[in-house]
């Protein structure tokens, strides 16, 4: 401005050299327009700043009420969150594809008659690692239909401080969906979720992979992956914080064998090794994924991002299989469970444990003569007196479950609790210890 100012005057100084001198003190005309133009210039300036002040101002105000607006519309109600939500791209919650029939009943068909069947009441015990931590999430299949799978989900609340994981309470989504038609080829993964978001991630799967990035690994190509995860509902959608995006690459020729108890019983299932690299926020972050060996559910079995001190692990899978706890009783006199879960260090039994409680009181109630004794076992981390404490109390809860719930006769059911006296594998896995973390039944009569 003040440049351009001097350029103006200039010229018009040349202009008015040829004119009369003024009369000793008088002003002159020149003097008097350059008085005129110093004062308008002056005006110029002086509204300019007013004005660029006043917009500033009204900005402000704008995006502080635009931030209010935003953090009510995300938590339902404005004093639960303090802090905005991500600023990512938003998307709108939509309702799930709608499949052609005959297409969805071929994909249900298909997942029912997978490996590790995709059905009501199957279970998924992850076990996310956080620094020194192993902290055990379940995700359970509520139900199947034509274009949407239902998941509910629970575990404990983990943060990470100075190195290592500090647990908090438990949370449960009792609601976690999933759209059939993003099973055929979505490449994007979601594995979290937030109590306030019980909608579809559109373009996303939760628990395993689609059919086209199963078939790029399995094929031994290169292909693209994306990580999704820290979302908040905001209005009529949802953001997220992190979106790590990469390509992965199979490692290794054929099949290699991971172990997860399955049913009950420790099983080497087939599985499918990728390692590349998802950029973050900061850095390209080296990451691993093994996937299950069956095109038609191909299972997320293991993801582990070092950089991030993080890893989620599949250890358990139950899915029901008729009459199997009556069978056993039956035939061995004794049977392990598996499908019974309790909170973190906590004899609390789990909502995702209520098939096999209910398995449980139907084989009693086929059996009138049937006298069980409940057992409980546990790993050996924490010690051998809370062991034994936290063994009894878990028998206990179970027998308190059948007789409240199910109306089972207390003098059919007797407990104890062993610790971690009587391990089935090495306590020094993680998955010695899921195997080892379980409640026996035996017929006493």
């Amino acid at each position: 401005m003040a440049g351009q100012g001097c350029v103006m005057v200039g010229p018009m100084q040349e202009q008015i050299k040829p004119a009369q001198a003024p009369a000793a003190g008088g002003w002159s005309f020149g003097r008097i327009l350059l008085l005129l133009f110093a004062v308008f210039a002056v005006l110029v300036l002086t509204a300019a700043g007013a004005g660029y002040l006043a917009i500033r101002k009204a900005a402000a105000v704008y995006h502080a009420g635009k931030a209010s607006v935003i953090a009510s519309e995300a938590s339902g109600n404005a004093t639960r969150k303090s802090a905005l939500p991500p600023a990512m791209p938003m998307e709108i919650t939509r309702p799930c594809v709608t499949l052609p029939r005959d297409q969805a009943a071929a994909l249900r068909q298909q997942e029912t008659g997978a490996l590790v069947p995709l059905v009501p009441d199957m279970v998924l015990d992850n076990i996310w690692i956080l620094y020194d931590a192993d902290l055990e999430t379940l995700t359970r299949v509520s139900s199947v239909d034509d274009d949407e799978i239902q998941f509910t989900s629970s575990g404990p609340l983990a943060r990470a401080e100075n190195g290592h994981a500090i647990v908090a309470g438990s949370k449960v989504i009792p609601v976690f969906p999933q759209c059939q038609a993003d099973l055929a080829s979505s490449h994007l993964l979601v594995t979290t979720g937030d109590p306030d978001l019980s909608v579809p991630l559109l373009g996303a799967t939760r628990i395993s992979v689609s059919q086209q990035l199963y078939q790029e690994l399995k094929s031994g190509s290169t292909f693209p992956l994306e990580y999704r995860y820290g979302f908040d509902a905001v209005g009529a959608g949802y953001s997220w914080q992190y979106d790590d995006r990469g390509e992965m690459q199979r490692d290794n020729p054929g099949s290699y064998k991971l172990k997860v108890i399955v049913n009950g019983q420790e099983t080497d299932l087939p599985a499918l090794h990728a390692k590349g690299l998802l950029r973050g926020k900061v850095k390209a972050m080296p990451t691993e994924i093994a996937v299950l060996d069956d095109a038609a559910n191909p299972l997320l079995l293991d993801l582990e991002i070092p950089d991030l001190h993080f890893a989620l692990r599949t250890a358990k899978i139950t899915f029901p299989v008729a009459k199997k706890i009556e069978s056993d009783l039956e035939q061995a006199g004794r049977t392990e469970i598996y499908g019974i879960y309790f909170d973190f260090n906590s004899a609390v039994i789990r909502a995702e444990s209520e098939p096999v409680l209910e398995e449980i009181a139907e084989a009693l109630g086929k059996n009138p003569g049937w006298r069980l004794g409940i057992q409980g076992h546990t790993d050996n981390i924490g010690g051998d007196a809370h062991n034994q404490t936290l063994s009894e109390q878990r028998a206990e809860s179970v027998k308190k479950a059948l007789i409240d719930r199910y109306a089972i006769a207390p003098e059919r059911l007797t407990t104890a609790g062993f610790g971690a006296s009587q391990p089935k594998a090495p306590n020094d896995t993680l998955e010695g210890r899921a195997l080892n973390r379980r409640v026996e039944l035996v017929k006493q009569g």
